[in-house]
């Protein structure tokens, strides 16, 4: 599911990105969506606008349970709505990475998501997240659209 061909030597990958709940409410989102789908050679598959529970948000971040971030990570999760959005295209994870930034706003490039709506040393107030790899965007994807997958092995 998460690597194939894209006729021009580079490899066609998906992969997620969430615009987490510090930034889904805010009146310039749509500045942040646009910049995704302004990513050339990448597409927006679908997106999705859902709240995640405790339960889902502990499975989502099951990597990050041993950090000492982690019950806050959860909670802030957990605090209003988020967006999904999933895309695929040419070397898409490292792309969308790119775009967001460090995960520390205050350390992100200017002009990268985190830097521009990330609130600086706010914790897992960094505004967007991305998938770290091809193998986590595949069980993010599998985790936040399921019902694209129920008769995928």
């Amino acid at each position: 599911m998460s690597k194939d061909s894209g006729g021009n030597g580079e490899a066609n990958e998906c992969t997620l990105a969430l615009i987490k709940p510090d930034a889904s409410n805010r009146p310039d989102v749509g500045e942040i969506i646009s910049a995704y789908s302004a990513l050339p050679q990448i597409e927006i598959v679908r997106m999705k606008f859902f709240y995640m529970d405790r339960n889902f948000t502990q499975k989502f971040y099951a990597e990050h349970k041993e950090q000492l971030f982690f019950g806050e990570l959860v909670e802030h999760m957990c605090s209003g709505a988020c967006i999904a959005i999933y895309m695929h295209g040419p070397n898409a994870v490292e792309e969308v990475r790119k775009l967001n930034g460090a995960t520390n706003p205050a350390m992100a490039e200017p002009g990268t998501l985190r830097a521009r709506f990330g609130t600086p040393n706010g914790g897992p107030k960094n505004a967007v997240h991305s998938s770290a790899d091809i193998f986590a965007a595949e069980r993010e994807l599998r985790l936040v659209f399921e019902e694209l997958f129920i008769n995928v092995k």
